[in-house]
């Protein structure tokens, strides 16, 4: 499925990064301007429901990402879409569907999120594990999006 004009849902940060290249994929990447108005949800939730939110988010948002992700995916059971709270654990769970196999090679930039980093780093001393780094340096940081 391709979208025609995937900028449309990302204005707000485009408009603050006119004329940028932007590469980092993990908390500094573009937020899609949806992403505004649930976390004013959220916190309308918190201001409402106080440790209470917790029941909505468990029996209702989960759900609701689980449902929406197998769809795409195709899936016949939403319960097969695991989410994960931090970096850390998203990598463990990642790196853990090559257990017991030989040769993964994985290929990262040198501008990681730190938790990531720390693994790549013990990864390197498995034999098995080929870590590839390019220079996020070498990438430009100006020019046109998209």
């Amino acid at each position: 499925m391709m979208l025609s004009n995937p900028k449309r849902f990302y204005s707000r940060f485009l408009e603050g990064h006119v004329g940028k290249l932007h590469f980092r994929a993990h908390s500094h990447h573009f937020w899609p301007d949806v992403s505004r108005e649930a976390q004013i949800a959220y916190w309308d939730d918190c201001a409402t429901l106080g440790d209470e939110k917790w029941d909505r988010i468990f029996s209702e948002t989960i759900p609701k990402i689980q449902d929406h992700i197998a769809r795409i995916l195709g899936l016949a059971d939403a319960r097969q879409i695991a989410l994960a709270p931090n970096t850390h654990e998203l990598s463990t769970r990642l790196l853990s569907l090559f257990l017991g196999r030989g040769g993964l090679r994985i290929l990262t930039t040198t501008n990681e999120f730190h938790s990531w980093r720390r693994q790549f780093f013990r990864l390197k001393e498995i034999p098995e594990i080929k870590i590839h780094q390019v220079d996020a340096a070498s990438f430009p940081m100006t020019g046109t999006l998209f």
